[in-house]
């Protein structure tokens, strides 16, 4: 009885999401693998990105679930993935929340990840990530990613890092917060004055109408992290890491990975408004071929890392932000 039970309720769960991946409000160009690009031998708007080396990647055609991609990677702890190319990647503004997944079958339990990459103003890039641990048998997996300070796009990519094959059926990205029923200026931000900004706080929220957004608890979500990654070549003069907002985070921390040959001095500055800037705590000195890891002493909304070298060449930093909400 209770296997029984057990099967009736992932059913239902698999209804709810399969009803997500299916509406139209899905961004992503080529969701379910129809168009071939220019040279006929790969989706279009898609990239074998990772794992040349080590993975195999075939497009194909099922008689029952039409086109997928197959990932086949060979070894184990190197990622192999496909992603969306940058020219295809979706309009995003801060303080949006985006609901990003995947349906995927695989043949043995295996570890994989969604990836989204945020292209800034000054075109660095920023990721933040997903991992779910892949059952036995086709489902879709999901989970709410929040749009970060200062970014215009974004665009997807869905691999694994153990040696295995995914089959990838359709890729979706779409916007849950604020809703198209709200009165929303072109940045996507809610016009609302005070009471009613109240009244929509202790009202239920309904996506579509129809879905609650309490029902996305039935997603497998395994791991949720904010995971943000960007490269920064300072100067003799003063360069700055993308702006976090840490207002709705409990933990977080920056890593700054000195990947050059020269030294460069890290501060971390806090603000209210992403105007005015403080510095909190004392410069670091990080030497070539070192790591520091940095968080703030006094709390602010906005967060960011002053950065300078040391000498007249430039210091190649690898920056690290990685939270949890």
């Amino acid at each position: 009885m209770n296997s029984l039970c057990y099967e009736s309720q992932e059913d239902q769960i698999f209804q709810h999401n399969s009803m997500l991946y299916n509406n139209n409000l899905n961004e992503v160009f080529n969701h379910r693998f129809i168009f071939a690009n220019s040279t006929g031998d790969f989706p279009a708007g898609w990239l074998k990105y990772r794992g040349s080396r080590s993975a195999e990647f075939f497009w194909e055609e099922d008689e029952k679930d039409g086109f997928r991609v197959k990932v086949r990677n060979r070894t184990a702890h190197q990622m192999a993935s496909i992603c969306q190319q940058r020219s295809f990647a979706v309009p995003v503004n801060e303080k949006q929340v985006w609901e990003i997944g995947a349906k995927i079958e695989v043949g043995i339990q295996l570890w994989a990840k969604i990836k989204v990459h945020y292209i800034s103003d000054s075109s660095r890039v920023l990721s933040s990530s997903l991992d779910f641990l892949l059952e036995p048998g086709s489902d879709y997996y999901s989970g709410l990613v929040s749009i970060p300070a200062d970014v215009d796009c974004a665009y997807i990519e869905l691999g694994s890092q153990q040696a295995g094959t995914l089959c990838i059926e359709n890729v979706v990205f779409r916007r849950i917060f604020p809703v198209e029923k709200h009165n929303i200026d072109a940045q996507g931000r809610i016009n609302l004055n005070t009471v009613e900004v109240i009244k929509k706080i202790i009202d239920p929220v309904k996506i579509n109408g129809s879905v609650e957004v309490k029902g996305i608890a039935n997603v497998r979500v395994l791991k949720k992290s904010i995971d943000f990654l960007e490269d920064l070549i300072t100067e003799p003069v003063y360069k700055y890491s993308m702006v976090q907002d840490i207002s709705l985070l409990t933990l977080y921390s920056f890593c700054v990975v000195n990947q050059g040959n020269q030294d460069a001095l890290i501060q971390v500055q806090i603000s209210p408004d992403k105007l005015n800037w403080l510095d909190d705590g004392h410069k670091i000195r990080i030497a070539a071929n070192n790591s520091q890891v940095f968080t703030a002493n006094y709390f602010l909304r906005y967060i960011r890392l002053a950065c300078i070298s040391t000498g007249h060449q430039a210091a190649n930093l690898r920056i690290f932000f990685q939270a949890q909400s």
